[in-house]
């Protein structure tokens, strides 16, 4: 079974597990709790992965979120950006996440 995973992890393209902005709003407003956490954990994923690069010495942060700032917080941002611009739901989820996290967390 190990063999088969990791046959599959090399031969799938990466965009084979892109997720795009009509996937992410269909976990999000699921009434189904697996697929509640699933839009936590990817929000959660694309805001931290945004934190993390804005740790390396070149880059500008494009947003300041609140270091308090919750997951459950977070997805609210996200659910009300994507209910805001449908047209852009075809696009990358994660670029969608960062978007709206531009948009809520302005830096001053």
């Amino acid at each position: 079974m190990r063999k088969i995973i990791i046959l599959l992890l090399v031969l799938l393209p990466a965009h084979a597990f892109a997720v795009t902005g009509n996937q992410l709003k269909e976990l999000c407003n699921s009434d189904n709790p697996p697929e509640i956490l699933q839009c936590g954990y990817y929000v959660k994923g694309a805001f931290q992965s945004h934190l993390l690069i804005q740790k390396t010495e070149d880059f500008k942060s494009h947003f300041c979120a609140p270091e308090n700032a919750t997951v459950g917080q977070v997805v609210a941002v996200v659910r009300e950006y994507m209910d805001a611009t449908p047209e852009k739901l075809p696009e990358s989820a994660a670029l969608l996440v960062w978007e709206s996290a531009i948009k809520a967390f302005p830096c001053e």
